[in-house]
Formats: C-alpha cells, sequence, structure tokens
C-alpha cells in the first residue's frame, strides 16, 4: 500500500516537527515563568 510507506517515510519528519514544536513551546513556557523571577530578583 502507498499509504503505508508514505506514512512510514515521512514519520521521522513530523515526529522532528513536533519535537522542535514541543521543545520551543516548553522552552517559552519556562522562561516566560522563570524570566519576571530572575528580572525582579
Amino acid at each position: 500500500k502507498n499509504y503505508c510507506s508514505f506514512s512510514t517515510m515521512n514519520v521521522d519528519v513530523f515526529s522532528s516537527l513536533i519535537y522542535k514544536i514541543i521543545s520551543e513551546f516548553l522552552l517559552m513556557v519556562f522562561f516566560d515563568d522563570i524570566g519576571p523571577v530572575l528580572i525582579r530578583d
């Protein structure tokens, strides 16, 4: 089936994209929480 080969071929690209989005989101949330505290101190 073409769909199976297509999906497996794009798993690495999709997972890396998701990992990038999640890591950037976590960094944004982390610095939003910690940043003001560091500046306040």
